[in-house]
């Protein structure tokens, strides 16, 4: 049994989406999902966007830190687009976890860079969201099933 499997449809899938605010335990809960479908704990090995290389990230199984890659990726890539973004990212790996931190809440920033950042980072969550077989959303360490 894999992670990626629906029990209520049957299907194998290819991506979670799991997002929530910062330290809200989004990691573990995806490793408790893991260990669950999987009936024993397992090491998972996760890849940080706010370190690895973006090959690195695309191929990654396991991958937290999604804002900070859009935001390294905008600044090293003049034609950044977020439809090529979340295609790459998806081309990258059979199945694969994403766990991202909510961004837009709060105080606009003034710095253009940072509104721009935040506004490229929700359309990536929405069209991860669309292409995801499950969405997770997490707070103090308990998920919430969206899709």
């Amino acid at each position: 049994t894999s992670l990626f499997h629906d029990f209520n449809s049957g299907d194998w899938n290819k991506m979670i989406l799991i997002i929530g605010g910062v330290f809200q335990g989004k990691r573990q809960f995806a490793e408790q999902l893991k260990a669950e479908s999987l009936n024993e704990e397992t090491k998972t090995c996760w890849c940080d966007g706010a370190r690895e290389e973006w090959e690195d990230f695309c191929r990654a199984e396991y991958c937290f830190h999604l804002p900070d890659m859009v935001a390294r990726r905008m600044k090293n890539q003049a034609d950044f687009s977020g439809k090529s973004f979340a295609e790459q990212l998806l081309a990258g790996a059979n199945e694969k976890v994403i766990v991202g931190e909510e961004i837009g809440s709060g105080i606009v920033p003034m710095d253009a860079f940072q509104r721009k950042w935040r506004e490229e980072t929700g359309r990536i969550y929405c069209m991860l969201a669309a292409k995801a077989s499950q969405v997770w959303r997490v707070v103090g360490g308990i998920g919430q099933r969206i899709k």
